[in-house]
């Protein structure tokens, strides 16, 4: 009882309206909201911000995303070859690609990010609990990770007014010295993980883990790199694997 008391005493004092702070904060001095955040974990803020933002940035991209997926010359024969196997017209079924191609671009960008701190904070219990001998709940690392893929969702929104004004791709990372070999390669999949905002979330997310897990030093970075490491490796199969099974 006496060690619970002592607990709550030197804890942080929570103000009000620090959830919708922390959207803020996370951009620039996040240590004391993460002080906050380990003893009142926030979710459903966070989560509906990122969700209001991922649905402008696939309405800004979208269309850009599609126009590029589908007026390669690679895409145009495909369709072509599979118009003449069905015994369809190749404009007909451009055009129902067209159609189709819209909306699955914008549902694998909101999944994708809706599914993202999930994933993201199994992997810092992962590395943090399991592997470095740390203490955090499920929720304290939901909430971390979520104030951190909200600062990657608003770099994802800037970069998709960026690709508008453009009419074409625009990647904030190395990956613009292989952008001929397209968006798909493994070239441009590795090098577009070393964005400036994949660096600015790998930051953050330390700054947070080390916040709940009490670890000194640099610990809470360590298991932020191990983190958005993986999935970035695991994105980078997945291109290794699709340009295998293209040919």
């Amino acid at each position: 009882m006496e060690q619970g008391t002592q607990s709550i005493g030197v804890a942080p004092p929570v103000t009000r309206g620090f959830s919708f702070a922390g959207l803020v904060k996370v951009f620039g001095s996040s240590g004391d909201f993460f002080d906050q955040l380990k003893t009142t974990p926030r979710i459903l803020v966070p989560y509906l911000a990122i969700l209001v933002v991922s649905l402008v940035a696939a309405a800004v991209a979208v269309p850009v995303l599609r126009d590029m997926s589908l007026s390669s010359p690679e895409a145009r024969a495909k369709i072509e070859e599979q118009a003449e196997r069905m015994g369809m017209d190749p404009d007909e079924l451009m055009a129902q690609a067209e159609r189709f191609t819209g909306p699955s671009i914008a549902a694998g960008i909101v999944v994708g990010r809706v599914l993202a701190p999930v994933i993201l904070a199994l992997l810092v219990l992962l590395f943090g609990n399991f592997i470095l001998g740390g203490t955090a709940s499920f929720k304290q690392a939901l909430s971390v990770a979520l104030y951190s893929e909200f600062l990657f969702a608003v770099g994802f929104l800037i970069t998709s007014f960026l690709m508008a004004a453009k009419g074409g791709m625009v990647t904030l990372s190395p990956a613009v010295l292989v952008m001929d070999q397209g968006m798909q390669s493994p070239a441009f999949v590795a090098l577009s993980q070393l964005s400036i905002f994949h660096i600015w979330q790998v930051i953050v997310l330390g700054v947070g883990i080390g916040k709940i897990y009490g670890f000194a030093g640099n610990k809470g970075l360590v298991v932020s790199v191990l983190s958005i490491g993986t999935i970035a490796l695991v994105n980078v199969a997945f291109s290794l694997m699709g340009t295998a099974m293209g040919g």
